[in-house]
């Protein structure tokens, strides 16, 4: 996958100044997001937030590095007209406990904040309930009002596009969704206008097949390819001219026999290029 990456990040530039360790993830980030490398998913970090320690004067300079940085990767994106495709959220394996412990700091805790950033959310605010401060369990925790659970079914259904019974089955049981404004386009009834972005979609079926649905803004040389994790071949599902709208391509397993995991569904035309993973499992 190091061309494509490499066309990507070569085919775009960040239009705004960045600073610090954040700001150099969230720079490339924008680079392949305006690059259109397809790719729905990207990890940044930043370190500093285990704050057993000094915690009053270390924590407002993080909230201030992820506050600026998140500005500017969302002006970058709103200058490539991208700001309004990208989603950003918080997470850790970790909370925080209430009480100050003797070096001025928190210790873990089971309970925490989950910030939701992007112009597709519905306005600012709480969302959920504030935790009692002083209603807490055996074990000093702050009690949550919203499982964290809730926050990644919605997302993942109303942002991701994930079918909703797939997602109670990954999350391990139905969580109710939060109202947050998101809008799951690639399921929209809508059709896209002629112009706007290669797009793909995965979807499983019920004999086992997996269908690519997808999307071609113009009319061109179309190629659809699965490939394995390793970036080979596995079957070519369609390629040659095909007009401008909505097709579906179906791959079978059965017909090529191959291994369980992770697969990808590459869609080729032109200089533009998405693709979307998929599972088989056997």
């Amino acid at each position: 996958y190091a061309e494509a990456i490499s066309d990507a990040y070569n085919g775009s530039s960040n239009s705004v100044a960045y600073e610090g360790d954040l700001g150099y993830q969230l720079s490339l980030v924008a680079r392949m997001v305006k690059g259109n490398l397809g790719t729905k998913l990207y990890l940044v970090s930043i370190a500093g937030f285990d704050t057993h320690a000094e915690q009053e004067d270390l924590h407002p300079i993080l909230m201030n590095e992820v506050a600026t940085q998140v500005k500017a990767f969302f002006d970058d994106l709103g200058a490539g007209g991208r700001a309004q495709d990208v989603l950003c959220m918080t997470v850790s394996e970790f909370g925080r406990r209430l009480d100050e412990n003797a070096s001025g700091g928190t210790d873990h805790g089971a309970a925490a904040p989950m910030l939701l950033f992007g112009p597709g959310l519905n306005g600012n605010g709480f969302v959920g309930a504030h935790p009692s401060l002083t209603d807490l369990d055996e074990a000093e925790n702050l009690i949550h009002t919203t499982d964290f659970r809730q926050v990644y079914a919605t997302v993942l259904e109303n942002w991701l596009c994930l079918d909703p019974a797939e997602v109670d089955e990954v999350l391990g049981n139905s969580f109710n969704r939060l109202d947050l404004g998101l809008d799951c386009i690639a399921t929209s009834t809508s059709s896209p206008a002629p112009g706007s972005r290669l797009k793909a979609e995965i979807r499983y079926q019920n004999d086992g097949s997996i269908a690519i649905q997808y999307y071609l803004p113009d009319a061109g040389n179309v190629q659809l390819q699965v490939l394995d994790m390793m970036g080979r071949p596995v079957e070519t599902l369609a390629s040659g001219y095909q007009l401008f709208g909505n097709h579906q391509a179906v791959f079978r397993p059965s017909r090529r026999l191959p291994a369980s995991g992770m697969y990808v569904a590459l869609l080729r035309m032109g200089s533009q290029a998405v693709s979307e993973k998929f599972a088989i499992v056997r």
